[in-house]
């Protein structure tokens, strides 16, 4: 499965509406921008952008800051069973791609949120990657009919988290207490990570790299009009009643939804 669907979640409708496509990659140290093919929900990442354009047409330097406003946002209800398969994903977000045990039993009867926390973010911005592109880009090996059919897009700009956190909305009137449950019994995260009970109802995951992990990023599609190569980090909602275009909106892979990345076989 390429996709998680999330569409009731409210991080992820959060991160659609400030033009970030969620994503769970396997690998670490990831930068923008980088190319990636998508096809039939198949992320598969290419390659890094430099590789595939003249020497010195991208910015030395990539922009970057926090990212206050998705801080401590909170997904929707999820039960157990579902709310365990969710987190052993978005532990992957933080650089723990495997756990050896996640039984949120204790939780049942409870429903359950997650947020990502300490969150920052890099990046270009789109004019740059298409002032790049216009200087010469290469598709090199990708498949032709792929870049003929617009499946080549760019990650510009990517956010990363440094905690995971998981919250129980406590029905019992405050009785509730995860300081008091013996909780490695429940979770073994392998040694790759830690976490903690920061309240009577909050767990903290965080991994033991210091780099955050990339959750999110923001996409554009590249295709080739009239001879040159051009990037579209927007997409155009239609024409308003003047004959005009509409004011357009972040370009997005897929809404409501998680999307895994896979490792495409390109140049790195």
């Amino acid at each position: 499965m390429a996709t998680l669907p999330c569409a009731d979640d409210a991080l992820v409708r959060l991160l659609n509406q400030q033009g970030y496509q969620p994503l769970l990659s396997p690998r670490t140290g990831t930068e923008p921008p980088e190319i990636y093919l998508y096809d039939n929900d198949a992320l598969r990442r290419w390659g890094r952008l430099s590789s595939a354009v003249p020497a010195g047409s991208l910015p030395a330097e990539l922009n970057g800051g926090e990212l206050q406003s998705i801080r401590h946002q909170e997904t929707s209800r999820k039960g157990a069973s579902a709310a365990g398969s969710f987190l052993k994903d978005a532990l992957k977000c933080i650089g723990v791609d495997s756990a050896p045990k996640l039984d949120l039993s204790f939780t049942e009867g409870h429903a359950l949120s997650f947020s990502f926390s300490g969150v920052t973010w890099r990046g270009l911005d789109p004019a740059e990657i298409g002032a790049a592109l216009q200087k010469g880009f290469d598709p090199g090996a990708m498949p032709p009919e792929q870049v003929r059919l617009g499946m080549v897009h760019i990650a510009y700009e990517y956010a990363y988290a440094e905690k995971l956190m998981m919250t129980v909305e406590d029905r019992t009137g405050g009785k509730f207490q995860l300081q008091a449950l013996k909780l490695d019994g429940f979770i073994d995260l392998g040694g790759k990570a830690q976490f903690e009970a920061v309240s009577r109802t909050t767990l903290s995951f965080s991994g033991k790299r210091k780099a955050a992990a990339a959750f999110a990023c923001k996409i554009g599609q590249v295709k080739r009009q009239q001879g040159a190569w051009r990037f579209f980090a927007k997409e155009v909602l239609g024409q308003g009643a003047t004959g005009h275009e509409a004011e357009a909106e972040p370009y997005l892979l897929r809404k409501g939804a998680v999307l895994i990345v896979e490792d495409g076989g390109g140049p790195d």
